[in-house]
């Protein structure tokens, strides 16, 4: 079983393109049911709540945000995955944490304020041009679940987050980091980021940026596809 990380602001959905085009069965995880309480729930403790989920010898996949919790997954239970995939994510920022906490502050008071001004600035962001065809976010959100989406821009800010570069040569299971040719910021980091993992490997996905595996499925799936069959205990 492949269990699938949504990045920020989507939602569990945005994985049913590929339920039967990945080659292993999928749980498309909401992250937004970890926000059960008002306590604060970290990366590190949404990590530890995935792999809470999983069985032994299943796949992970993380998408941007989801892929910084699928990093934290892998520290806390390493020995769990038969193998992982990274898509556009990043494992920390080594400064500018303050900036970056007020940063995703302001995203924060925007979906809570003004869900339709959150939306259009979303998606107006050079790399989340919208792919054809997919909503990747709620366009008429419940104020709870608008709420969560807040919530995990304060309490998931990678302003918040320790940096996991140091920490990434821990992880002892495969691990496939994917990025569009277009995204060159996140491209860098998947380069950096895959030369600490022993078993580490990056593919850039040609004509696709931020949001690779709904720009171009058919590219994306055939790729995971190989990387479940490479991995198979059979």
């Amino acid at each position: 079983m492949i269990h699938c990380l949504h990045g920020s602001a989507g939602c569990h959905t945005n994985w049913d393109l590929f339920e039967k085009s990945l080659g292993e069965e999928i749980n498309s995880i909401d992250l937004w049911s970890l926000f059960e309480s008002d306590k604060q729930v970290t990366l590190r403790e949404a990590g530890r709540l995935v792999a809470k989920q999983a069985t032994d010898g299943d796949l992970l996949m993380g998408y941007s945000m989801g892929g910084r919790i699928a990093l934290h997954s892998l520290l806390f239970s390493p020995e769990k995955w038969r193998g992982a995939i990274i898509i556009a994510a990043n494992p920390g920022i080594a400064d500018g944490h303050k900036e970056r906490k007020a940063r995703d502050e302001e995203w924060a008071q925007l979906a809570e304020t003004n869900w339709e001004a959150f939306l259009k600035h979303w998606n107006e962001q050079p790399l989340l041009t919208s792919p054809h065809g997919v909503s990747m976010t709620f366009q008429n959100p419940s104020s709870e679940k608008s709420a969560k989406v807040a919530r995990s821009f304060r309490d998931w800010s990678l302003g918040r987050q320790f940096d996991l570069r140091p920490d990434l040569p821990k992880i002892t299971c495969p691990v496939l980091w994917l990025t569009g040719t277009k995204d060159e910021k996140f491209s860098a980091i998947a380069k950096d980021s895959v030369s600490r993992i022993p078993g580490g490997r990056m593919i850039s996905v040609p004509n696709a940026s931020h949001r690779l595996p709904w720009q171009q499925p058919d590219s994306f799936a055939r790729i995971v596809k190989d990387f479940v069959e490479l991995s198979s205990p059979f």
